[in-house]
């Protein structure tokens, strides 16, 4: 066959060929196949009308189911060309042919180098670290809602009640705080613990309480029997995920966390989306939603009995609003943090640095995207919804630093 300068046109002949002689079939070594062959070269040439031709040169007279099939897959064959010549269709082409390149750039920006000879020695390990891929909100995922009740109401508290419901089965346990609990947390909680007797109450009724520890590796078991579990609560992003976060890492036991949950929702973000100031009297806390919105009360400041009534919340007003941009990484705190310590006369604005940590892209991964690609890092940048001259100036910024 001659150069065409393309190989589509080979291509379309061996796939012609593929259909008369199928390698599933053996037809190399039968007399049929040169026929088979020949016939491919006629239909390649002459188009499906060689059938008649063939029938005619054998002085056999084609039917008319066969002439009027010929004739009518030759006429869509021959629109087809007329449509693939037009200015309209190369011009939506090379469209294509751009994405399709840009969308191989950015994948190779993210996922690092895949392929090429000695790979293993030629890369070092954070070279071949994959860059998380913008996070959507997958409606398959199971909701587990969780809440914690702590000895105070810092951040750096010790946790005294995890409690967590998905579905119908529910998780609960009471943790042995390792510092006095405050009067005011006390008060809203009911929980109190008497270290002379080493007992915990609540509401003066003895509970058996758990070692954190042993108290978090249960919370981390439960969260295991889930498919693709994402964390729900209220409020959760601005401080129970904080003190979570620091009793596992004390612990050694946030890696293990973060591997077994995809992600997190705070239900405080989205009613201040979805539910209007007015139908709340402009009150979002949870007590007061649970009462306005499905008309029930409950025992507040008690995990199990929060995680409950919110769930309810979420059934009846809350699960079908949730969007990409109401869900985070669970990874989305670290990320933030690492774009604060960012030195030099000027930072990466904040809604920026949001937008890429709620998908658990950190400072280290953009660094790590534009030494490997600077055009590409900024289309990157811009498939987490990043404009391009916010792009081109947090490119600029890490380069000044560098």
């Amino acid at each position: 066959m001659r150069d065409l300068g393309s190989t589509q046109s080979n291509e379309n002949f061996n796939n012609i060929v593929s259909t008369k002689a199928p390698k599933n079939r053996y037809y190399g070594g039968s007399s049929s196949l040169k026929r088979r062959v020949s016939a491919a070269v006629l239909q390649k040439n002459e188009g499906h009308s060689y059938l008649v031709k063939v029938n005619k040169a054998s002085s056999l007279s084609p039917g008319v189911y066969t002439s009027s099939l010929t004739q009518k897959i030759d006429q869509r064959r021959r629109v087809k060309r007329l449509h693939q010549r037009s200015l309209q269709y190369k011009r939506r082409r090379i469209q294509l042919q751009k994405q399709k390149r840009k969308k191989e750039r950015i994948s190779t920006v993210r996922e690092g180098v895949t392929y090429e000879p000695n790979l293993e020695f030629n890369c070092s390990v954070g070279a071949q670290e994959e860059i998380p891929k913008f996070l959507e909100f997958d409606h398959s995922c199971e909701l587990v809602v969780f809440d914690l009740e702590t000895t105070g109401l810092g951040r750096k508290s010790d946790i005294t009640q995890i409690a967590a419901c998905a579905g119908e089965e529910s998780f609960q346990n009471y943790v042995i705080p390792r510092c006095n609990i405050t009067s005011e947390a006390s008060r809203l909680t009911g929980i109190t613990f008497c270290r002379e007797t080493n007992c915990m109450f609540l509401n003066g009724k003895p509970v058996s309480g758990e070692h954190i520890q042993d108290a978090l590796l249960n919370f981390i078991t439960f969260l295991q029997s889930k498919k693709s579990p994402v964390l729900i609560g209220h409020n959760i992003k601005s401080f129970d995920l904080h003190v979570l976060f620091n009793r596992l890492q004390e612990f050694n036991l946030f890696s293990t966390f973060c591997q077994t949950v995809r992600g997190f929702i705070d239900t405080l973000q989205l009613c201040r989306r979805v539910i209007s100031k007015e139908e709340v009297s402009n009150c979002y806390k949870q007590e007061h939603l649970v009462k306005m919105l499905t008309g029930q009360t409950y025992a507040a400041h008690n995990a199990l009995a929060d995680v409950k009534s919110l769930q309810k919340l979420i059934e009846l007003r809350l699960f079908e609003h949730i969007s990409n941009s109401d869900y985070y990484s669970i990874m989305y705190h670290a990320c933030m943090a690492s774009y604060v310590h960012l030195d030099g006369p000027k930072k990466i604005c904040k809604s920026v640095s949001e937008k890429l940590s709620r998908s658990g892209v950190s400072l280290q991964h953009v660094k790590l995207a534009i030494s490997r690609d600077l055009k590409a890092a900024k289309m990157m940048l811009q498939t987490h919804k990043i404009s391009c001259k916010q792009a081109e100036n947090v490119v600029k910024i890490l380069l000044c630093e560098e």
